[in-house]
């Protein structure tokens, strides 16, 4: 027993001898200082997600949003004209709120009748996500009142 725990003893005394030398190398050690002074902020984008989660959770109405604001991404749920959940992910550009996220449908997996779709995509277009009409004042709830009130002209397609 004495005998492995001097093994061991010897092993870890070797293993710190190899990291001083390793951290004794110059570039290493300017690369620790660099990665000290690095300090991570939130970019203008997380610091608006983050804004209008405070906002939502104020009130947000009859719908469900969850916001990510370290990922760029919210999730928006609300029950469709057709009785389905219906579940939407914005994803926010690093450039947010200056230019307009990405709305994709999650749920249900086939395409809605009536919403446009990029080619090829689950991407929606909604006229407020248009580079031309999207203004830096917008925001994620501009994005759920374009998208419910697409959801409420299929209501009234439907009904009349």
């Amino acid at each position: 027993l004495a005998q492995v725990l001097s093994r061991c003893i010897g092993a870890m005394r070797a293993t710190k001898r190899r990291e001083r030398d390793i951290a004794s190398v110059p570039e290493i050690e300017d690369l620790h200082e660099k990665l000290k002074r690095l300090r991570l902020r939130p970019t203008i984008a997380q610091m608006r997600l983050q804004q209008e989660a405070r906002a939502f959770a104020d009130s947000i109405g009859d719908a469900a949003v969850s916001i990510e604001a370290a990922n760029l991404r919210a999730t928006l749920q609300f029950v469709l004209p057709t009785g389905e959940l219906g579940v939407f992910e914005a994803v926010c550009p690093c450039q947010y709120p200056h230019r307009p996220p990405r709305l994709l449908q999650l749920s249900p997996l086939a395409p809605l009748p009536h919403f446009r779709y990029k080619p090829g995509s689950c991407d929606l277009v909604l006229d407020v996500l248009a580079e031309c009409s999207w203004l830096p004042v917008f925001g994620l709830d501009k994005v759920l009142d374009a998208l419910q009130e697409e959801v409420c002209g299929i209501r009234e397609m439907e009904l009349g």
